[in-house]
């Protein structure tokens, strides 16, 4: 086992015991611990994380704040886990719930934060799913990954990913013309 994966496994145990207690996390170390499932399933596979990570996600929103970033926080963790869950069972309820909390995640989220770019760039993959199963059309894709490229600043570790969304988006639309 790695040291990352170390890490991972004593996050969620520790998140684990949290629950059997019946302690409590602030929203966004419940918005964390949604995104360590999810991590754990793209990393072991293992189809029950996904579920836990949508439960630990809702578990956040839930819980009041007054920072709008923690609360854009946890719509993301809650979209990004919608979004997977989605991918391995094909619910279009997933989907749909994910395209609302990831627009939520974009107005919730402050002017000119560094985390606006990745919130663009999660609404462009989801309406690219909704284009790619005829429920959408993929130029609202390409918008919204246009915007994630052009917020993200030249130094944004991301904008690569940025902009290999926005290709595939603008392959899937070449596909569509021919």
């Amino acid at each position: 086992m790695t040291g990352k994966e170390s890490h991972l496994r004593s996050a969620l145990e520790a998140a684990n015991e949290l629950a059997a207690t019946g302690r409590t996390l602030s929203q966004s170390g419940e918005a964390t611990i949604s995104s360590c499932h999810l991590v754990a399933y793209e990393q072991w596979g293992d189809a029950t994380s996904i579920d836990a990570a949508v439960a630990w996600a809702r578990k956040a929103l839930r819980r009041p704040t007054r920072r709008a970033e923690e609360k854009a926080s946890a719509l993301t963790s809650l979209g990004n886990a919608l979004f997977t869950r989605f991918e391995l069972l094909g619910e279009e309820q997933d989907l749909t719930e994910s395209l609302l909390r990831a627009r939520q995640a974009i107005r919730a989220t402050p002017p000119a934060m560094p985390s606006m770019a990745g919130r663009y760039a999660n609404l462009a993959n989801v309406l690219r799913a909704f284009a790619s199963l005829g429920l959408s059309s993929a130029s609202k894709a390409l918008r919204a990954a246009n915007t994630a490229v052009r917020t993200a600043g030249p130094r944004d570790q991301q904008l690569p990913a940025y902009l290999s969304g926005m290709a595939l988006i603008l392959a899937d639309l070449g596909r569509h013309k021919s």
